[in-house]
């Protein structure tokens, strides 16, 4: 991931594709690599942010809910 000469994550597939749960992972990955840095993952609506990613990180990470 640091070093891979890739400019795009995930881009264009169908659905069911991992690019969201990958997508999670980096953030993580470089949030706890580079400590009290921000991130933000951006839906159109709030409910798509909750059943995409808010819901998925909790279900994959339980621990991180806490947070």
């Amino acid at each position: 991931m640091e070093r891979s000469q890739a400019t795009n994550l995930g881009y264009g597939g169908s659905r069911g594709g991992a690019k969201s749960g990958g997508a999670r992972r980096v953030l993580l990955k470089r949030r706890y690599k580079y400590p009290r840095t921000d991130a933000v993952i951006i839906r159109r609506t709030y409910p798509e942010l909750l059943d995409n990613h808010i819901n998925a990180m909790w279900r994959d990470f339980p621990h991180l809910e806490a947070r």
